[in-house]
């Protein structure tokens, strides 16, 4: 599971991303600073990004254990970021975090295709499914009770199984990230 989400990356960061597999976790910071370098400082004077792993909830790697010096190519993705942002922005090359909930047209296929996580505190996705009957209508309790009995069966999404089987009334699906989305991990202050 991956937490790249863009209103939770500091303004003063081009990237921060945290990553959890099993009981390993790793973040990556890239600040504002870090791309010049700690100019006089006796490490990190030269562009640079910071990387801190976690192993059983212990640190392995601290953010400010290392300053991991950028290639001439990592300068040249900040430069077109930097000169032509309209044209050029950061975009995973393979698998996407949870970042994925921030692309509208993302949404639409997310909620279409989830399905009932065996285990709420390890799913990526929380889906919400608000249904408003029309006027001067009502949706039966039978209804709902056998949507449900059909999700415990197939694991499809209640919400979706209401939507297939009410015509009248206003569904809102609202996906946001699940209790299996790993916190954002921050620097705190110049390292």
């Amino acid at each position: 599971m991956s937490n790249d989400l863009r209103d939770e990356t500091s303004k003063n960061s081009y990237i921060e991303t945290t990553i959890k597999y099993k009981n390993i976790e790793w973040s990556f910071s890239i600040g504002h600073t870090d791309k010049e370098g700690h100019k006089g400082s006796k490490i990190g004077d030269v562009p640079h990004y910071h990387i801190q792993m976690i192993v059983d909830d212990k640190p392995f790697i601290r953010f400010n254990d290392f300053h991991i010096q950028f290639t001439d190519e990592d300068l040249l993705f900040f430069e077109l970021l930097e000169q032509t942002p309209d044209l050029f922005s950061i975009k995973p090359s393979f698998g996407m975090g949870i970042s994925v909930i921030e692309d509208e047209e993302m949404l639409e296929y997310i909620a279409e295709h989830t399905t009932v996580a065996d285990n709420e505190e390890t799913a990526p996705f929380s889906r919400q499914t608000l249904i408003e009957a029309t006027e001067r209508k009502t949706i039966s309790g039978d209804l709902i009770a056998d949507a449900i009995e059909e999700s415990n069966k197939t694991k499809e999404p209640v919400g979706r199984i209401l939507q297939r089987l009410i015509s009248d009334a206003k569904f809102t699906t609202i996906i946001s990230p699940g209790k299996g989305i790993p916190e954002m991990k921050k620097r705190s202050g110049k390292k």
